[in-house]
């Protein structure tokens, strides 16, 4: 037997597997239980998944040089990073004890995979901090000013783990850097906010930081998506606790070209705040594109900086789209905007109302009125529920290209038949004709 996956609620003997020399996939799920558990008479294995209910026996020296990947939830002491030979992914809990000492040099390259559970990083001086810098090849002592990751990384989960917004900053910051794309996953994490009208700016220092969180309101658990890519390019996908801000304080002052927002379900916007959101955004010097799907408009500060902007809204009635061009047109840079949203009035979620898209007719004929504002595209969409498709109704501008750049965001909305759907694209200030994509 290579593969043995358990998850019902039983009771694994602790010399049971002593026969399966060839097993190489070990998964003891929620449920089952098991006391001193032995592997050191598996020497093939690879990959071990261990559940709170199992404890287990020191790791042979066979095990750490052929485990590949490792989750364990259970208490287990003195793991040596040392000597690990083929690791490419590791999930822990704090309550695993990691020795102090480092991966090795060879091995540092393979790791490609990091996960931590119920760890509290909101200290540098904390073992739980100690244990993410030494995961990650650095010395603790020497990585109090910023939050060290190995260069191989592609993905980091955290799950239950509680931070400081500087913390979850400097990681991306780091992230950045890298040559290539980073998920990064947070599960019911808890983000520490700072006071940013009491401090005035926000310095690299975790000691300074942890400080000031300690007079931080407590905020939500935190679920989120966070992508970091070539070009300076970030995405964050944020679940229905979306306007917090311990989240949006990580992205404060980041070179950050290329941002996405985009909000995983359909909910109210907390007015409160978006105040965090805007300043973010504001402090972001080198951001090129800015590109958000919200359930419904808010009124964001955007920087100077900004050469596109994409906005997808599941609301967005005839005013609030005047507040948007309003504010786009009165720049003076140059600027292409692409805008897509239903017509359509959910205050009331109960009985949501349906808007004619001829009420919004007339404010594409006022910036058809504007010399330095050019429509390329104002092209109206009806839903039939019958056949479960959109089919253009209306079309006006120049017609860039013929796909539909709205059906992207039309997956998670309740549709209803006669549903207006409007995309538009404007290029305000603009010289030439660049394809906004």
């Amino acid at each position: 037997m290579e593969r043995m996956i358990l998850c019902c609620n039983a009771t694994v003997q602790p010399n049971s597997l002593v026969g399966l020399k060839n097993l190489k996939d070990l998964h003891l799920l929620d449920g089952c239980k098991c006391e001193a558990l032995d592997l050191s008479h598996n020497e093939s294995i690879e990959s071990i998944y261990l559940s709170s209910g199992v404890t287990l026996l020191p790791l042979s020296v066979n095990n750490y040089k052929s485990l590949t990947c490792i989750v364990i939830w259970t208490t287990y002491n003195g793991l040596d990073l040392s000597l690990f030979e083929s690791l490419c992914s590791i999930t822990i809990s704090n309550k695993v004890k990691v020795l102090p000492k480092r991966p090795l040099i060879h091995n540092k390259h393979k790791l490609t995979r990091i996960g931590l559970i119920d760890f509290d990083l909101k200290s540098v001086d904390s073992k739980d901090s100690y244990t993410w810098c030494l995961l990650n090849g650095e010395d603790p002592v020497k990585c109090g000013d910023y939050t060290p990751i190995l260069p191989s990384i592609t993905r980091i989960d955290l799950r239950g783990v509680a931070c400081s917004s500087n913390w979850l900053r400097s990681l991306l910051r780091m992230l950045l850097t890298l040559d290539h794309k980073v998920h990064c996953q947070l599960w019911d994490c808890i983000i520490t906010s700072l006071n940013h009208e009491v401090k005035g700016r926000l310095p690299g220092s975790h000691k300074v930081s942890c400080a000031e969180d300690a007079f931080s309101n407590p905020v939500e658990l935190t679920c989120a998506k966070i992508y970091t890519d070539l070009n300076n390019k970030c995405a964050f996908e944020v679940s229905e606790l979306i306007w917090q801000n311990g989240l949006w304080e990580t992205l404060h002052g980041l070179n950050v070209k290329i941002l996405s927002l985009w909000n995983l379900y359909e909910c109210g916007v907390s007015w409160d705040r978006v105040l965090p959101l805007s300043q973010s955004l504001v402090s972001l010097p080198q951001l090129e594109t800015l590109s958000v799907t919200l359930s419904e408009y808010i009124d964001l500060q955007l920087p100077p900086s900004l050469k596109h902007f994409i906005g997808c809204f599941y609301t967005l009635s005839p005013t609030q789209l005047s507040e948007i061009v309003n504010k786009l047109t009165a720049w003076t840079q140059s600027v292409e905007c692409r805008l897509e949203f239903f017509c359509i009035n959910e205050r009331d979620v109960n009985m949501p109302q349906k808007i004619p898209p001829e009420e919004y007719i007339h404010i594409k004929q006022k910036l058809e009125s504007l010399e330095h504002v050019k429509v390329k595209r104002f092209r109206i969409y009806e839903f039939a529920l019958s056949t479960y498709t959109w089919s253009e109704r209306d079309s006006a501008g120049v017609d860039d290209d013929d796909v539909d750049g709205g059906l992207n965001f039309c997956a998670g909305h309740e549709l209803l038949d006669g549903l207006g759907r409007i995309s538009m694209r404007l290029q305000i200030n603009c010289v030439k004709d660049p394809d906004l994509n």
